[in-house]
């Protein structure tokens, strides 16, 4: 459950197409905490891919693209062995939830390719039903979009 989830204060849920929102989001230290104990704290999930970093990542944009998604942004650091996808809806905008408590962002569409120093490729995400529940008066397409993300990677990886 991600780590907002845990507070009393009431979660926002709301579409971007701001660029700007979605790095402030990517650079925050949940995002940058790239430890299994961050994956574990902030409610996020991994699986592990069959495929090295750049084959995982060409996967799951075959994959969004099939679902009627598209990557929104994209971060891939030159001397490390990780990327990061933000998927979003054509329209060109993405989920964004902020927790009224902590104000932090969280992007619910946020994917992380990391490979571990044992050379495995893991695929970490969010865990979409938390918010859905949580977030009342969240947009439709929103909920829409994120519902779908782990059968989305999990098709990827297949």
């Amino acid at each position: 459950m991600p780590r907002s989830l845990h507070r009393s204060a009431p979660l926002r849920l709301w579409m971007t197409g701001c660029v700007a929102v979605v790095m402030a989001a990517l650079s925050s230290p949940l995002a940058r905490g790239k430890t299994e104990e961050a994956v574990e704290r902030s409610g996020r999930h991994a699986l592990v891919s069959p495929y090295d970093v750049k084959e995982t990542v060409s996967k799951i944009e075959a994959a969004a693209a099939s679902h009627g998604l598209v990557v929104f942004a994209k971060r891939i650091p030159e001397e490390q062995p990780e990327a990061t996808l933000v998927l979003g809806l054509s329209g060109g905008v993405t989920p964004v939830v902020m927790d009224d408590g902590s104000r932090e962002i969280e992007l619910p569409l946020q994917i992380d390719v990391v490979r571990g120093p044992d050379g495995r490729t893991e695929v970490r995400f969010h865990d979409p039903w938390p918010w859905s529940e949580a977030v009342a008066d969240a947009p439709p397409d929103a909920l829409k979009a994120i519902g779908p993300l782990p059968a989305l990677l999990q098709s990827a990886l297949g």
